[in-house]
């Protein structure tokens, strides 16, 4: 992340087809925090694209952070090639999406996620979300 050339050239890997730099960076360099549902969905696909596991367990709900581990979701990241992200809804306080990687065998896989964002303190944070089809 300390990457100036990565910062500030790259096109952020959330699909929003802005720079890095004026997009998701702010919200995984703690600047600011997400407004909507969707730029929160969008930062935390950036934060798995990065390893951002400390990110990903910040922005989760308190009332549901305990059910996710730091171990588990950074070996999970660790093991794939994250390729893009794809917002096919984004509501008050939902975001249907998918997002493609490759996984450790070299195939690419699709993750299709309804995910629900709620309100805490006056900041949005993932809730739970569940598989669609």
């Amino acid at each position: 992340m300390k990457n100036d050339v990565l910062v500030n050239e790259t096109i952020c890997p959330c699909g929003s087809k802005l720079l890095f730099v004026s997009c998701c960076y702010p919200f995984l360099n703690n600047e600011k925090w997400p407004s909507t549902p969707e730029a929160l969905m969008r930062s935390r696909y950036c934060a798995f694209v990065f390893l951002q596991v400390d990110y990903l367990l910040e922005t989760t709900h308190p009332k549901t952070k305990k059910f996710y581990s730091d171990a588990a979701i950074r070996n999970w990241a660790e093991q794939l090639k994250w390729v893009d992200l794809t917002i096919h809804e984004a509501k008050e306080s939902t975001v249907k999406f998918n997002a493609r990687y490759i996984d450790e065998k070299g195939i690419l896989q699709e993750h299709k996620e309804f995910s629900t964002f709620e309100k805490a303190n006056s900041k949005w944070y993932f809730l739970d979300g569940v598989d669609w089809d």
